[in-house]
């Protein structure tokens, strides 16, 4: 069941929408419209979901012990020779939380530009932890797909010239329209985990203990975090380090095209594209090593990112 409120009032002479929408994910909208000859649509969006996502995981896990690893599996005295059962479970949740915010502008000369900005927060318990017989939770944090900020930009314009003259050249110059997308978006966030375990094969990450603050005083490529706040805890226990904890670089991409339709006959339509995706052609750090006792431990050693151009021609018929 939906249960919608709308609310209008002028401010400014300019009339402001609101109200919460209560759905399955529990939204609220406050939406501008029209100040000026702008377009801003704030947006809130809280969900929350309550009942259970299905999940794979092993059915014979491991609890934390010094014994060997397959002794303590829980069906190892029944199926002995069976070294994992997989089965499909419901059981954890995950919250995400959002703000929203557009604006849109129309400019004279035909074009059109939008701005778009995307706040959220992504909370769920997919981890899980084996503590005993028949005894699993599931560690909470940032979700792996958590992204935190994203800005989109795209523009679209007609270009103007040769509209007013009829001489031959302007032939070759008339409706030309080019369109770029920029994306600019803050890392996805991960853990710090251990190049030689731990936990004696237990069920769950094996993740070190967190003794000092996890940030670089100057974040460099070299040191993209502060490693000496990392170090192997007590064996054969779980460590004290938060998950997801860390956030992987950030990128930006801006892609642009440029393309015109032609006309030779009433019913064919030729259209000319010329696109380039990476247009900047800007180099993006991948992400740091995140092993802790790995030689690259905290280092970002690898780069993508490379302009790439296509033409192409499609006939309509």
């Amino acid at each position: 069941m939906n249960t919608t409120r709308q609310r209008a009032c002028t401010l400014l002479g300019a009339l402001f929408q609101y109200g919460p929408t209560w759905r399955d994910s529990r939204q609220r909208s406050e939406i501008f419209r029209r100040i000026g000859c702008v377009c801003c649509n704030p947006i809130w969006t809280r969900t929350v979901r309550r009942g259970k996502l299905p999940r794979q995981r092993e059915s014979r896990p491991l609890s934390l012990g010094i014994s060997t690893a397959v002794n303590r599996r829980v069906y190892y005295n029944t199926l002995p020779n069976v070294t994992s059962l997989a089965e499909v479970r419901n059981w954890y949740n995950s919250s995400y939380q959002s703000m929203q915010n557009t604006l849109k502008h129309v400019f004279a000369h035909g074009m059109t530009m939008t701005v778009n900005h995307t706040w959220s927060h992504n909370i769920d318990n997919q981890e899980v932890r084996y503590v005993g017989f028949d005894q699993i939770i599931g560690v909470r944090g940032s979700a792996n797909a958590d992204l935190r900020q994203r800005v989109t930009i795209t523009m679209s314009w007609d270009l103007p010239f040769g509209r007013k003259s009829n001489q031959f050249y302007n032939w070759a110059i008339r409706n030309w329209r080019v369109n770029a997308l920029g994306t600019v978006r803050s890392g996805y966030p991960f853990s710090v985990t251990q190049a030689s375990g731990r936990t004696n094969g237990a069920t769950g990450t094996d993740r070190p203990d967190a003794i000092a603050d996890s940030n670089a005083a100057n974040q460099t490529w070299n040191q993209w975090f502060n490693t000496a706040a990392f170090v192997p805890q007590t064996l054969y226990t779980w460590g004290n380090q938060g998950r997801n904890i860390l956030t992987n670089p950030g990128t930006w991409n801006f892609n642009s095209s440029l393309h015109r339709e032609f006309h030779p006959l009433e019913k064919i339509t030729l259209q000319f594209r010329l696109e380039t995706f990476d247009t900047t052609n800007t180099v993006h750090p991948n992400n740091p090593g995140a092993q802790l006792g790995s030689p690259n431990f905290g280092v970002i050693t690898t780069v993508n990112g490379s302009r790439q151009t296509q033409f192409g021609l499609k006939i309509l018929f």
